[in-house]
Order: C-alpha cells, then structure tokens, then sequence
C-alpha cells in the first residue's frame, strides 16, 4: 500500500466490494462464489461494468464512477460469462485477422 510511482507519488487505491452474495446465472445455477467488479472495459465515453444481479452491483458503479467522470458507468449482467470463467475485459480484446 506503500507503492509509489516514479515520481515518488503515492497511488491513490479504491476498495471496491465484491459481490455481497454468491453469483446465480440467469438459469438459477449458484456457482458457489463471489463476483469481482475490477475486470471492466473503458471505452471511448463509457465504462463497461460487470454486473450480476447483487445488491453491491450499485456500490460499485459507484465508486468506479468516481475514477471516470467524463465518461459514463454502465453495468452490464455478466453472470453467465462469469461462468463460463470469461469477463468484460478479456471477451472485448482484439482479434487476429
């Protein structure tokens, strides 16, 4: 938590939640752990957040909104690519052509 960058500035850190409850997809499979907010997109004037139906999904939009204030923070319902162990970030990369 001591980290600095190489100008010896302190980072600023935000503890974000993870889900309050184990996540359910949308055919009511529990998959018996929590969710994470943290792998989102940034895109040119939104904020792709994962979501999953949990009251810590506004908690989180939230405080992530406050690191982006000119864009905007969307939640979007992951919790069967969460499954599937895929996430926001990584299924938004590029493709070979």
């Amino acid at each position: 938590m001591s980290a600095t960058n190489k100008s010896g500035t302190a980072y600023t850190y935000l503890k974000v939640p993870l889900t309050q409850n184990n996540v359910v997809t949308t055919n009511g499979k529990n998959l018996g752990y929590k969710g994470s907010y943290v792998n989102y997109y940034i895109a040119n004037n939104k904020v792709l957040v994962p979501n999953y139906k949990d009251p810590n999904d506004a908690i989180a939009n939230a405080k992530i909104q406050t690191f982006y204030p000119t864009r905007t923070v969307v939640g979007i319902d992951v919790r069967n690519l969460y499954e599937n162990g895929g996430m926001v970030h990584c299924v938004t990369q590029q493709q070979p052509q």
